[in-house]
């Protein structure tokens, strides 16, 4: 390994970890061996919204989510995923390519179930006052309805090999 070396922590020992994706993506690639690929999946979460405005509840979705900026406010980077390939290249990966993918699914689908459930967890675990859990049960009526679709987050993919 270059003379660096890369550490398993067994579980239940750390009292805080902080994280910053740049550096958790630079140490990742040190960790590699000479031509070794790292593959890294990530998201982009700002496209969760109602497809169709023309549904009733799209206008309160949209105005609680404020497309993904909801997320953002929370100390989330909602567009993560699509920079992944600038950063493989920033940490020495070379080969890289980058897939990315969604779907749409109907309100009350399990997506939209995790989604509701993840958002009001989301929402406590930032500081929530009266209004943000307003906006989350907007946004969870939302998602319970089968006649409102949405897309889901823009899935990333991103792989590189570092040289040999």
């Amino acid at each position: 390994m270059g003379g660096r070396a890369c550490f398993v922590v067994p579980s239940g020992v750390i009292d805080l970890v902080v994280s910053d994706y740049r550096l958790a993506i630079r140490r990742m690639t040190e960790c590699l061996r000479p031509g070794g690929w790292l593959l890294d999946e990530d998201a982009d979460w700002g496209t969760c919204a109602p497809v169709d405005p023309t549904r009733p509840l799209y206008d309160g979705y949209q105005r609680g989510w404020r497309y993904g900026d909801w997320w953002t406010v929370r100390g989330y980077d909602k567009t993560f995923g699509r920079r992944l390939p600038a950063l493989f290249e920033r940490c020495g990966l070379q080969d890289i390519r980058h897939e990315a993918a969604t779907e749409a699914v109907r309100g009350g689908s399990d997506w939209a179930r995790w989604w509701a459930v993840t958002l009001e967890v989301m929402n406590e675990q930032g500081g929530a006052d009266e209004s943000d859990r307003r906006e989350v049960q907007v946004m969870a009526a939302a998602l319970a309805d089968p006649t409102v679709w949405f897309l889901r987050e823009l899935l990333h993919a991103c792989w590189g090999r570092r040289p040999a």
